[in-house]
């Protein structure tokens, strides 16, 4: 009678084994070049980062310089502010121009990319400018920008991404304000640990108003590379082109270097801490 009163523990279910927890998606600053991802700061983490933005179209030359500090306020949260410098110097009279801007750049992600994953962010940047040239006294600027950042991660070796945005932005002095609507889109494979190479395009509409008026179109293509030399410090650089372009003003121009520049470079020195 006692045995069959014993319980038979060689038919219980064997206890379950723990799922292994996502990997987070472990990649450089500016993987896509001239887009952005959709990963932030860790929170309490900061960057330092220095920019040279330099374009060219039209008969003029702009020679940008960034001076940014971001940090990571949450989890899911980074915040900024930036400095942005462009002189410009043009064959045309009157053409040639400073131009100051302070930036406030703030990201915030709704899906936190892992490895083999897929992100998505919202990235607001609202920013005030003065613009001097030979021609005027001086004007004040605005703009705002906000675009989503849609990107997957391939197991850490393959990055895909698409930034699709709208930056609204106008001039004391001129009665209508102005809108360009861009979708851009990356692949970038890695190549060694310190080493991250890209190609990407970007398609540009730009308006007469924030929404109404085709002032335009351009579209782009370029490469990009990005070296994290170690944990706390990462080079990148990033070249676009355009490849074509229509100035409602003048349909028959090849490009629209009136709206748009020709040539746009980026390189940029990033440090953390």
């Amino acid at each position: 009678m006692a045995i069959g009163l014993v319980p038979s523990l060689a038919l219980a279910d064997p206890i379950a084994s723990p799922a292994p927890k996502p990997i987070p998606s472990n990649t450089p600053d500016d993987v896509f070049g001239f887009l952005d991802d959709s990963t932030v700061l860790a929170a309490g983490t900061r960057k330092l980062k220095y920019t040279f933005l330099p374009s060219s179209g039209g008969g003029s030359a702009t020679w940008g310089q960034k001076i940014a500090l971001n940090y990571g306020a949450t989890e899911n949260l980074e915040i900024g502010l930036a400095i942005l410098y462009q002189p410009t110097d043009s064959t045309l009279p009157g053409n040639s121009s400073r131009q100051l801007t302070l930036a406030a750049p703030m990201q915030y992600v709704f899906i936190q990319r892992m490895q083999n994953g897929t992100g998505f962010a919202l990235i607001t940047t609202p920013s005030f400018g003065t613009t001097r040239n030979s021609s005027t006294m001086g004007e004040t600027n605005w703009s705002l920008d906000n675009h989503f950042a849609l990107d997957h991660d391939f197991n850490g070796t393959f990055f895909i991404g698409l930034n699709l945005g709208y930056t609204a932005g106008a001039t004391n002095g001129r009665q209508n304000p102005s809108g360009t609507f861009y979708i851009q889109g990356a692949a970038t494979v890695k190549l060694s640990p310190h080493f991250y190479w890209g190609v990407e395009l970007q398609a540009s509409q730009q308006m007469n108003g924030f929404f109404s008026g085709n002032a335009g179109w351009a579209t782009f293509a370029g490469t990009s590379i990005s070296v994290p030399m170690t944990p706390s410090f990462t080079f990148s650089a990033a070249y676009m082109r355009q490849l074509a372009g229509r100035e409602t003003s003048n349909p028959a121009a090849n490009l629209n270097t009136q709206n748009f520049s020709q040539n746009m470079g980026k390189a940029a020195l990033a440090f953390y801490f």
